[in-house]
């Protein structure tokens, strides 16, 4: 076998090794699903990101589904269904089991790809690994809930002085110049 050496297949190679770094980097596989014949292709960071050998396993879109929680599977497919037939873009967050065993926050973005009759010929998309996000956001709403809680004056400042969260004791001492409550504001403001 002979590899063949052009300008256009090394530019070609370079391509899709940047965007396989790009996925990885980014916690996002892509995905096609050809509904004429029911073919589907993930990227090797889809394959990642639900914890399957990309030679071990041909992907289709049930094994997506069987991947997802079990409380999610029906909005997904819902969601999917309302692609499929109002060609409604598809955007969703829901939790994935992978074969590893590791639950994962996911945000799946897609759309209905139209043949020219205007049917649908093939959902294209992809899936981003939003766990850790999710995860910070719901430790900040935590701290933001227990600084509520504060029976005394509280403000949180940054490295820089500008207001990053306050109480509502705070709020109420400082009403009369509202600008003082605003985040980003400066302490010596």
């Amino acid at each position: 076998f002979r590899r063949i050496g052009s300008p256009i297949v090394e530019k070609l190679e370079a391509t899709i090794s940047d965007l396989s770094n790009a996925e990885r980097i980014a916690g996002l596989g892509n995905w096609v699903w050809e509904r004429d014949g029911d073919i589907v292709r993930w990227s090797d960071q889809q394959y990642a990101l639900i914890g399957i050998d990309p030679d071990a396993s041909k992907p289709t879109y049930q094994l997506f589904v069987d991947h997802t929680h079990p409380e999610d599977r029906e909005r997904l497919e819902s969601s999917v269904a309302a692609t499929l037939e109002d060609r409604q873009p598809l955007d969703i967050e829901f939790r994935i089991i992978g074969a590893d065993g590791i639950e994962r926050i996911c945000r799946t973005r897609g759309e209905a790809v139209m043949g020219g009759d205007g049917e649908v010929i093939r959902l294209v998309g992809t899936t981003q690994d939003i766990t850790n996000r999710r995860h910070a956001e719901n430790r900040s709403r935590s701290l933001f809930e227990a600084i509520e809680q504060f029976s005394d004056v509280f403000a949180l400042y940054d490295s820089d002085d500008r207001l990053v969260e306050s109480n509502q004791r705070h709020r109420d001492l400082n009403s009369a110049v509202v600008e003082l409550t605003e985040p980003g504001v400066s302490y010596e403001e």
